[in-house]
């Protein structure tokens, strides 16, 4: 009878032992999952960043830009715009490095008003390789040639405005036909609104 109980009380005690491991290799495998989960998410949050750093970052050049392009429209004697699908991109690969991801395609669509910029992580992440994100931006203006609203009849220089896509500036026309630009920098940038679009 005592060996009968000491035998059941040791086989009490492995089950017991058994049941512990097993617990703990289940919370050990849990804590592993939600771990891995974490930084898999924490990985994309970081790419994304990226992406959105960048179509930011080449919103912002294409706003800083806008008065220079505006006046080479301007001076053009042929309605024209200054703006191509690169403009904004030595920018955005700068800010997309800074979150440890590389521009894979970029384009700025001026009359739509649209910055989009693909980005890859310079990492292979949990998952096991190079992650990718999207971004859109926006400048809040689309922009085109401008056309200077001409005034008839006007022997001598005059003042008018000129249409650049959604940008309305103020320009001097001389006797010659050429056009001066009136409206400041600081004005022309104060017109846009850099934001992501999706």
């Amino acid at each position: 009878m005592v060996q009968e109980r000491s035998r059941r009380r040791e086989e009490g005690q492995a089950v017991t032992a058994v049941a512990i491991v097993v617990v703990l290799v289940l919370v050990a495998a849990a804590l592993g999952i939600v771990f891995r989960t974490g930084k898999v998410t924490s990985e994309v949050s970081k790419i994304q960043s990226g992406a959105d750093a960048a179509a930011l970052a080449g919103a912002q050049q294409v706003r800083e830009d806008a008065y220079d392009n505006i006046v080479r429209s301007l001076q053009s004697r042929v309605p024209r715009g200054f703006w191509s699908c690169g403009d904004g991109q030595g920018r955005a690969q700068s800010f997309a490095s800074r979150n440890s991801t590389d521009v894979t395609t970029y384009c700025y669509y001026p009359l739509a008003d649209r910055v989009e910029v693909s980005v890859r992580s310079d990492f292979v992440t949990e998952t096991g390789r190079r992650e990718s994100a999207d971004a859109v931006a926006q400048t809040g203006r689309r922009l085109g040639p401008c056309i200077v609203v001409a005034v008839p009849g006007s022997t001598t220089g005059y003042e008018t405005t000129a249409d650049c896509g959604d940008v309305t500036v103020r320009v001097y026309v001389d006797t010659t036909g050429n056009v001066t630009l009136l409206t400041t920098s600081a004005e022309i940038r104060k017109m846009f609104r850099v934001t992501l679009r999706e």
